[in-house]
């Protein structure tokens, strides 16, 4: 049984390895499957990595599925509809088995990263988007006021080391290379943070705003004033 809540905090729970590996392979012809997300089950993995590990792969399979309403979604004007937009493709289609919930800001943090990843891996087809606009967050309250939080955190981490950032964002969610990445942007990190970011940071969260900031860029005039 599948099962896609798109609300709540992520939790996840699925079948065995080896069943997932059989439907995949058992499709009679060459056509490539997108692969789904599914959980591992290493023992040293905590139940918050294997969380992001499952989200990083649903992102990538609703992509691999729907490229195209992807770019449509994140085309929108606003963030309230991209994200209305990325959630309407958040189907059982990309989940091998079990229930995986999650706010919608994990989903687009997840896109995100595997489109910057792709982009920076040379593949094709990724979408071309405007850049953010940062005076947009006057005025914004809720999920919206916190979408520009940190959108604005991660401009100025950009800002402060690029390349930090961008090694952050391709490191293999989980793992000592992602660690490494992350001790490496921690003193761009802290300086960036505001008293009035009133918002828990964790891995999956900084990795996805960097994400959005390092593929979509600022509006010039943003860019230009973060320079002065």
């Amino acid at each position: 049984m599948k099962r896609l809540i798109a609300s709540g905090l992520m939790l996840l729970s699925a079948l065995g390895t080896s069943e997932a590996q059989q439907r995949e392979t058992d499709t009679g012809s060459h056509v490539t499957v997108p692969y789904r997300a599914r959980i591992t089950d290493a023992a040293n993995v905590t139940a918050a990595d294997r969380g992001r590990m499952v989200m990083q792969m649903f992102a990538s399979c609703v992509l691999d599925r729907s490229s195209r309403q992807v770019a449509v979604a994140l085309a929108e004007s606003t963030e309230s509809d991209q994200a209305a937009g990325l959630i309407k493709l958040a189907n059982s289609d990309c989940l091998d088995s079990g229930e995986i919930r999650f706010q919608q800001i994990f989903l687009r943090g997840a896109i995100f990263t595997e489109l910057y990843r792709r982009r920076e891996a040379g593949r094709a087809g990724q979408p071309a988007l405007v850049g953010y606009d940062l005076t947009q967050a006057a005025g914004a309250t809720g999920k919206s006021q916190v979408y520009w939080w940190l959108m604005d955190l991660a401009d100025c981490v950009v800002a402060k080391d690029r390349a930090a950032a961008k090694r952050f964002v391709v490191a293999p969610v989980v793992g000592a290379e992602e660690s490494a990445a992350l001790t490496n942007l921690t003193p761009s990190l802290g300086p960036c943070v505001t008293a009035d970011q009133k918002i828990g940071l964790n891995r999956a969260v900084i990795k996805g705003a960097l994400a959005e900031v390092l593929y979509r860029g600022a509006k010039p005039s943003i860019a230009a004033e973060r320079k002065n």
